[in-house]
């Protein structure tokens, strides 16, 4: 009887049905560093991937929320490297230690250009796209909306029924 080689053992195993979920986990974390970038992927590391959820340790909760907003950015990442697998991202900062002993100290100071993911084709890309982004949601959402008699902004018709003028009016108003 001649021993095989360990990598070829794990690939067989692998290779049947009932490890479909961990084969696409190894795949996940092997290109992790390709979705996130080099720098993010020091703070940041899969930990398991249950139901199409993807949770992720994080460094700090800072690393967390930063992720976190940028989740359908991943997402779209994620999609194009390992189609179909993940639905959603789940970031925390509580599984740390047991994820990524050998990580940069949370506290370490970091570049503001290393919170910014690298976003080839997925926009929106810089600040001024992000804002641009929210600025035109809260205008198609005010654009149904009547206006304050006072401060000709947008306000909801509970609003005007209650005082004829918009909260924020109201609030000077009172002060």
């Amino acid at each position: 009887m001649s021993f095989k080689p360990l990598p070829q053992i794990i690939k067989r195993i692998e290779a049947q049905p009932q490890w479909d979920t961990l084969r696409l986990y190894r795949r996940l974390v092997d290109s992790w560093g390709q979705v996130v970038g080099p720098k993010v992927a020091q703070h940041s590391h899969p930990v398991s991937l249950t139901r199409q959820i993807v949770w992720v340790a994080t460094s700090s909760s800072v690393w967390a929320q930063t992720l976190a907003l940028q989740r359908s950015t991943l997402l779209k990442k994620l999609d194009i490297l390992v189609p179909d697998a993940v639905k959603e991202l789940r970031f925390s900062a509580a599984n740390w230690r047991d994820a990524h002993k050998t990580a940069v100290h949370p506290g370490t100071v970091v570049k503001k250009d290393d919170l910014i993911l690298e976003e080839d084709d997925c926009e929106p890309k810089t600040v001024h796209d992000v804002c641009q982004n929210w600025l035109e949601k809260v205008q198609a959402k005010g654009a149904d909306l009547p206006l304050c008699p006072r401060c000709n902004c947008p306000t909801p018709v509970e609003e005007l029924a209650r005082w004829s003028i918009c909260a924020f009016c109201v609030t000077r108003e009172w002060k």
